[in-house]
């Protein structure tokens, strides 16, 4: 049942990106009700989860990606502090979304704001719930994307397309140093299994220390702290 639970309001956002983008035009109000209604029922369910659905955590495998010799397990993994960072995302999430039905109901563009969100909805999730770094990069380089999408979304203007590419390149200077971090992670522990990793790295390695500031790297760029901040005013 918490299996269930789970994939439901991991993949109400998805659907509702689905069916906003191929179904906009004929939808009431472009669709708003239904991304607004898919995250209200996803922050719901990340409550249950949040107060009786990790007693312990979970582990859903999703996929085997085999390279070379080599098999890397692509999985979900929720645990108490998943399930509070759910509820953190989709609660958030559904307020900012219910004063956006009356900031953006005049923009020519309302559909693709809707589209653009709820694919932002579920890259923030799929951030958290992976349970290896591999999955955790796809999900991270998505998040990025949608972001450069929002930033940018009047690329009618210039100031909105000039900041939106800043924003891009800023963030992919961090995401060099968030991959080169995966890799030495890899290469000391031969997984990308996040608890193995957890469970067998040393932490008085010199390379954890190197790892750390790698993967700092790209905190530094998402959340524009210095000195890769420079995107953030523009953004603004």
């Amino acid at each position: 049942m918490i299996t269930t639970i789970l994939f439901i309001l991991f993949l109400l956002p998805l659907f509702a990106f689905v069916c906003i983008l191929f179904f906009n035009k004929h939808l009431p109000r472009k669709g708003d009700w239904l991304f607004i209604s898919c995250l209200g029922v996803s922050a719901l369910l990340a409550l249950y989860l949040l107060f009786f659905g990790t007693t312990q955590s979970l582990q859903i495998e999703l996929s085997t990606l085999t390279i070379g010799t080599n098999s890397i397990h692509l999985g979900l993994f929720v645990d108490h502090i998943t399930a509070l960072m759910l509820v953190l995302i989709t609660f958030i999430g559904f307020l900012v979304q219910l004063f956006s039905v009356a900031y953006m109901k005049d923009d020519a563009h309302y559909a693709r704001y809707w589209m653009y969100m709820s694919l932002f909805v579920f890259a923030m999730m799929g951030l958290v719930l992976s349970d290896n770094l591999l999955l955790l990069y796809l999900f991270w380089e998505l998040v990025g994307f949608v972001s450069y999408l929002l930033i940018g979304f009047w690329y009618s203007k210039e100031a909105a397309a000039q900041a939106a590419k800043k924003a891009f390149i800023v963030n992919r200077i961090g995401d060099v140093g968030f991959l080169i971090g995966i890799f030495i992670v890899y290469n000391q522990c031969h997984t990308f299994h996040i608890n193995t990793i957890l469970q067998t790295f040393d932490p008085a390695s010199p390379w954890a220390f190197a790892a750390g500031i790698c993967l700092f790297m790209g905190a530094v760029a998402k959340s524009a702290q210095f000195p890769l901040s420079v995107w953030l005013p523009d953004a603004m």
